[in-house]
């Protein structure tokens, strides 16, 4: 924060701080009780076991030597081992280091603008902005985002270091500015825009590009050195080389996802840019309706319906628009920076690439919006000023309804958090203003499964088909749910519609199997486990069911084995464990049945059966050993 040596405007700038930190806690307070959603948040929890297994020497080498989720984000990942040896399992924790950066990189945005202007209140007004808006929740509340809030941390921080070089040029003050941009990159690649950001702040607020000699007068009162425009884009080269570079390595990590490119043609893709910039600008200005995922409408299997004509045209002319009126108000350079800066920042996530299936999504925003509050908030202070002294019952009135404005946006922060207390309440909301979307039908009634609620989730499982017949995945955990409700028709048919787009998918092999099994068909049953485990020779319940299948048949031996590699596959799955047990107590080999039935309830103290299991088997090895003895 920039030091004053006038004790009250030091003391403002300490207020401003706590009110920026106050404001973050008070919305996100809630999210240290929050779990995580399964919605991407397993892959940053326990994809890899060095992520399992926190903080060390051998985890740091794997996230700087491999691409993984998709990018190389080896910083982002080493601050998730750092939660997991801070937290354990406690993912309170986890969120509590995201609201720490949000609050870190609002009080950082505060003083950085300050460094540069000067100007205090609308510097704080910017910062407050991004505390508390609502676009702005799911970088913060939501595991996976981590990347984005550490990201934007290196992000102020290079932006308030150039500062310091415009200031006082020097190769070390450069230096470092290169060495936060790449910081940043390592927990992020959206970051690759901040050199040309950096030339917008030479325009505004740094003053540094020399005009002319009519300007020179008023160039010469700036703080900073003024330099042609030819030497500032060159003074950028150095970093845009390491963007370039962070860009290629994205591009190669992002692979099968990149491609997806491919599959929209040009004109759906720039269709869709122009219409999600007017739908960012237009959630920044209202922030309602936010959802996790808003589906690509060129992609009709994710629930995308295709724009129209005049959707395309409006944004077009809003774009236009305000593009011309920004950039004309000479007088008002913070429009042209903001502006350009909301455009330029969102280039990266805008769809021109498409990786996913979304056509935008709030956390791609986390950036951006920084320059349209930064556009609002010196307007708005010039608005004040301007009445300050002619009208002051108007500067009060506009002064209040500002506070009134900001307590809305954080009253709605609040309330958009708590949709990120679970999967089940994210995905429903997500529904609720989407209902066309079969991705998050497809995941809430997965959730729903996991919950033994099959009605629900089966009703959801068909609207998703209903958008996305042909998804293999959709079908199969149709099959499954169906089985458990005991609808082994309707599930054969549901797997056998899987296999018939995806012969080689093993889980539908599986449920098929179960299906088959349920009602007396155990040949065919037993093909379909032997087909599954076949396809797929990690699949835990394949082994275990074709096991179960064997040991009915009393074929104990193979029975074993399968049992075995399920365990292998998933070895702290207690019912397994006790299946085991009972193949291999059939067999007459007690001793082993005991200790498969121990790991079971070493896996779960609770398992009534097992332990009934383990006593009957003490008791056969006890009688056993005293008839021997006889």
């Amino acid at each position: 924060m920039r030091l004053d040596k006038d004790p009250i405007s030091l003391l403002q700038n300490i207020g401003i701080a706590l009110v920026l930190v106050g404001a973050t806690v008070a919305i996100y307070a809630q999210s240290f009780s929050f779990g995580s959603v399964n919605f991407d948040d397993p892959d940053y929890l326990s994809s890899s076991i060095h992520l399992e297994k926190g903080l060390s020497i051998e985890g740091l080498r794997w996230a700087f030597t491999t691409p993984t989720i998709l990018n190389y984000i080896p910083l982002t990942l080493a601050s998730h081992m750092l939660d997991k040896t801070l937290f354990g399992d406690n993912l309170g924790g986890y969120h509590l280091i995201s609201v720490a950066l949000h609050a870190l990189n609002s009080v950082l945005l505060f003083s950085a603008l300050f460094s540069m202007t000067g100007a205090r209140w609308p510097s704080a007004a910017v910062a407050l902005l991004f505390a508390v808006h609502p676009l702005n929740v799911e970088s913060v509340a939501w595991i996976s985002e981590r990347k984005n809030v550490l990201s934007t941390t290196f992000w102020i921080l290079s932006v308030w270091g150039y500062a310091g070089y415009a200031r006082r040029p020097g190769v070390t003050r450069y230096l470092g500015v290169a060495l936060l941009l790449v910081l940043g990159l390592l927990a992020k690649p959206m970051l690759v825009t901040l050199p040309l950001a950096l030339l917008l702040l030479d325009y505004w607020p740094l003053d540094r590009i020399r005009w002319g000699e009519s300007t020179a007068g008023r160039r010469r009162a700036s703080s900073f050195a003024p330099r042609s425009i030819g030497f500032l884009i060159v003074e950028k080269l150095p970093l845009l080389v390491i963007s370039a570079a962070s860009s290629v390595a994205t591009l190669r990590a992002q692979g099968r996802w990149a491609a997806q490119a491919e599959a929209l043609t040009l004109l759906e893709r720039l269709a869709n840019a122009v219409v999600a910039y007017a739908r960012y600008l237009g959630k920044i200005v209202w922030p309602l309706d936010l959802t996790m995922h808003y589906p690509h409408p060129y992609m009709p299997e994710m629930g995308g319906v295709p724009l129209e004509a005049w959707q395309i045209a409006g944004a077009v002319v809003i774009l236009l628009v305000l593009t011309v009126l920004s950039t004309v108000a000479v007088r008002r350079r913070y429009l042209a920076v903001g502006w350009l800066w909301f455009l330029g920042t969102l280039v990266p996530t805008i769809g021109l690439v498409q990786v996913g299936h979304q056509a935008l999504a709030d956390r791609y925003a986390y950036v951006p919006a920084i320059g349209l509050f930064l556009a609002v908030s010196w307007a708005a202070s010039e608005g004040v000023e301007h009445f300050r002294i002619l009208r002051p019952v108007s500067t009060r009135v506009l002064l209040a309804a500002a506070a009134a404005g900001i307590a809305a946006l954080a009253v709605a922060s609040w309330h958009q958090v708590g949709y990120w207390q679970d999967s089940v309440s994210l995905f429903e909301h997500t529904v609720a203003l989407i209902p066309k979307n079969p991705k998050i039908h497809y995941n809430l009634a997965n959730e729903y499964r996991a919950r033994g609620e099959m009605e629900a989730a089966i009703l959801n499982y068909r609207i998703a088909l209903e958008a996305d017949p042909n998804s293999v995945r959709t079908l199969t955990n149709l099959g499954a749910a169906l089985n458990s409700k005991g609808d082994y028709d309707a599930a054969i048919d549901a797997c056998k519609s899987a296999l018939g787009l995806n012969p080689r998918f093993a889980r539908a092999h599986n449920n098929l199997g179960v299906a088959l099994q349920m009602k007396g068909e155990y040949d065919a049953a037993m093909v379909s486990f032997r087909r599954a485990v076949e396809l797929g020779p990690r699949q835990p319940d394949a082994h275990s069911n074709l096991a179960k299948a064997l040991s009915l048949r009393g074929e104990f031996e193979e029975a074993i084995a399968q049992f075995r590699l399920a365990i292998s596959a998933l070895p702290d799955f207690a019912a397994t464990h006790n299946d085991l047990g009972d193949a291999l107590r059939a067999q007459g080999k007690l001793e082993e049945a005991i200790e498969a039935y121990e790991d079971a309830l070493r896996a779960d103290p609770g398992f009534a059966r097992a332990a009934r299991n383990l006593e009957n088997a003490r008791r056969a090895l006890s009688l056993a050993g005293a008839a021997r003895s006889r």
